[in-house]
């Protein structure tokens, strides 16, 4: 199957010329006259590579780069700028904003031709990579990664089949309790991917710190209504934080998350903040052993005999996301059951 290239391209007698080149070496070829026209196509169809003039009515070529980074499937697709400006600060912008490559014009058959081929080599290794990534974390423990897919996207696939059989005999309510637990069934699916995808860059973060202070304003905004089942045990006084503030958001959202999901119903779920450590904890019945607890990727205690949901490396990316901002994280397991986790903050 050939590649799908989109030229957008506000010039006729360019954009045709660009489409002739392209074709004869048998690559299927979209066009658009500018960004807005580029952006209808873009709804409806994938393409592989996309090839843009920079100076263009409505929406200029690097108004549509910074537009279709933000579209769904379409984060690792190549983008060529074409452009009659050459001053290196122009290029470097351009690169800056995830170009792939940067031609002047006017473009010659053979460049064009092999700034399409490398980057779209470029992005078959990019893909590579990221699924043998994927892999080799999915080979560490298959049956979980297995289940943690299979068992919501058969409670969709049930679901569908209910709405299906309820056609007949519509009613509102009903379909929309159906409505909700399919929701809930995909958003299951949607944060397994997202944790993937963060266990995947953890080599590559580079935090953006910042100073914030960490009060309880702020844990009520990051927790959201999940704010309602903590029980302040104890807070003595609001700290300055130097972290990078989306990473400080996966960490307290991930360990909140794993203290309701792990504790019995009804049971309290803890949050201190004294002497720069944040500490959050919960009765559980998955870990037996007492002492401190080493948060490992793709670990889950006795998963044959308890259910439980994820992939067994939330902690481990909560711990990686630490360190990386100068903070120590903490596990340990009481006498009584209570699983307790500790953030130990910097002074520095």
């Amino acid at each position: 199957m050939s590649n799908r290239i989109l030229i957008i391209e506000d010039d006729i007698e360019l954009r045709e010329n660009l489409k002739e080149i392209l074709e004869y070496k048998n690559f299927e070829i979209l066009t658009a006259d500018d960004g807005k026209s580029a952006l209808k196509i873009l709804e409806n169809t994938m393409v592989d590579l996309i090839i843009s003039d920079i100076l263009m009515p409505n929406l200029d070529g690097l108004g549509i780069l910074s537009e279709i980074k933000l579209l769904k499937g379409f984060e690792n697709t190549p983008f060529i700028l074409l452009t009659g400006k050459a001053s290196r600060e122009d290029q470097r912008y351009g690169f800056e904003q995830g170009a792939d490559d940067y031609l002047i014009k006017p473009v010659s058959a053979e460049v064009l031709l092999n700034a399409v081929i490398a980057s779209l080599e470029k992005k078959n290794i990019r893909e590579n990579w990221a699924k043998n990534k994927l892999e080799t974390g999915l080979k560490e423990d298959r049956k979980i990664t297995f289940h943690e897919f299979r068992t919501p996207l058969a409670g969709v696939n049930s679901i569908f089949e209910l709405m299906e059989l309820l056609l007949d005999n519509f009613d509102k309510e009903e379909f929309y309790k159906l409505i909700q637990t399919g929701k809930e069934s995909v958003n299951r699916i949607s944060n397994t991917l997202n944790k993937l995808a963060i266990f995947n860059r953890l080599d590559h973060v580079v935090p953006r710190v910042s100073n914030f202070i960490f009060d309880i304003e702020l844990l009520k905004k990051i927790c959201g209504k999940k704010f309602n089942k903590l029980e302040l045990f104890s807070w003595d006084s609001d700290i300055l934080v130097s972290f990078d503030l989306d990473q400080f958001n996966i960490i307290i959202n991930e360990l909140v998350e794993n203290a309701i999901k792990f504790s019995p119903l009804e049971s309290p779920i803890y949050v201190a903040l004294q002497d720069s450590v944040f500490c959050i904890s919960n009765y559980q019945k998955n870990h037996q052993d007492v002492g401190a607890f080493e948060p490992k990727a793709f670990s889950q205690i006795n998963r044959m005999n308890i259910e439980q949901q994820g992939l067994g490396i939330g902690l481990y990316i909560c711990k990686k996301l630490a360190n990386l901002n100068n903070a120590v994280l903490e596990c340990e397991i009481a006498h009584d059951s209570r699983f307790y986790v500790n953030i130990i903050f910097s002074k520095d």
